[in-house]
């Protein structure tokens, strides 16, 4: 049997032309309709975080003039507090170097006097007392006094010579020798004491 094709070649070649352009529309369309989709959901989803925003910025206009309001509060109570902190510390520091003070002079021996008294807030640095004495024997049972107190160590004398002002002390006597003591405080005094260690 004999099989003739009665379509004639270009007709042929538009049919499968034809074909292949429906299957080409379809995936067009269909991704026409995909990047539609893509697009609406981003605009969807900016539309709802600029109402969402909106919304908070509203909520916050309402508040902030609540907040405008503490601000000036907020800086009156930090400086308050921080002058509280600053008495605490001068309180602490007075009450600490009375004690210290009365201490030092709690172990004059008679006839000595103490002129000058420099206590630093810092155990590691040196302290220095100055003042005047009947001797040098009387100077060093001063010196030994305080090395034997307990928040007072490294105690030494730096200088004792006699006075060339001799109206400014009475010692018993009329004769003065002006001395001047070096020492360290032990940094355990600060803590025992109530004082502040720096």
């Amino acid at each position: 049997m004999l099989d003739i094709n009665l379509i004639p070649t270009d007709y042929k070649k538009q049919i499968i032309f034809a074909r292949d352009n429906r299957q080409k529309v379809k995936m067009l369309n269909l991704s026409l309709l995909l990047l539609v989709l893509s697009a609406g959901l981003y605009l969807s989803g900016n539309n709802y975080f600029d109402i969402k925003t909106e919304e908070k910025t509203i909520e916050i206009a309402k508040i902030d003039p609540s907040i405008n309001k503490l601000k000036p509060i907020e800086k009156k109570y930090k400086a308050l507090n921080s002058r509280v902190e600053v008495l605490k510390t001068i309180v602490k520091s007075h009450l600490y170097w009375t004690e210290i003070r009365d201490e030092i002079i709690s172990v004059l021996p008679e006839n000595t006097v103490v002129q000058g008294l420099i206590l630093n807030s810092d155990p590691k640095k040196g302290q220095q007392i100055t003042g005047k004495s009947k001797d040098l024997e009387t100077i060093a049972k001063y010196r030994n006094n305080l090395e034997n107190l307990p928040s007072v160590k490294d105690v030494k004398i730096n200088s004792a010579k006699l006075s060339e002002n001799l109206d400014s002390t009475d010692t018993s006597g009329g004769q003065a020798y002006d001395y001047k003591l070096s020492f360290t405080l032990d940094g355990a005094a600060f803590n025992s004491t109530g004082g502040e260690q720096k």
